[in-house]
């Protein structure tokens, strides 16, 4: 879509760290012009700091963002401790809790409970 409209590549950007500072500097030499508009959907790359800020019910396949739809369950410490904690029984021939160190996410009732009745 950026093709079309006249940019070879545009770049939307929120905030960065080190690769948005590498990825920016690197923009010029590749052709890359910023896309300031906030909101557009003419982009090739769109470097966000927010999962909310992409629009993944937008997205063409060939554009590239920094994040990935329906992530929490691996980008949350909690959620990743249960996934790991519930799926470890198909790949490992022990106990999760015996390798994996113990962790609650207290916000859920039953995590609760579970972390009271182990410092009890």
């Amino acid at each position: 879509p950026t093709r079309r409209s006249g940019f070879t590549a545009s770049v939307s950007i929120s905030q960065g760290g080190c690769t948005f500072i590498y990825i920016f500097c690197k923009a010029p030499a590749r052709r890359w012009v910023e896309n300031v508009t906030k909101g557009s959907t003419l982009f090739d790359l769109k470097w966000t700091l927010f999962d909310a800020d992409v629009g993944y019910g937008e997205l063409q396949r060939d554009q590239v963002v920094n994040h990935f739809e329906d992530n929490g369950e691996v980008t949350s410490k909690g959620a990743l401790a249960r996934n790991l904690r519930l799926n470890a029984r198909w790949v490992l021939d022990e106990e999760a809790d015996r390798l994996l160190p113990r962790s609650f996410e207290t916000i859920d009732h039953g995590e609760w409970d579970a972390f009271v009745e182990a410092f009890h």
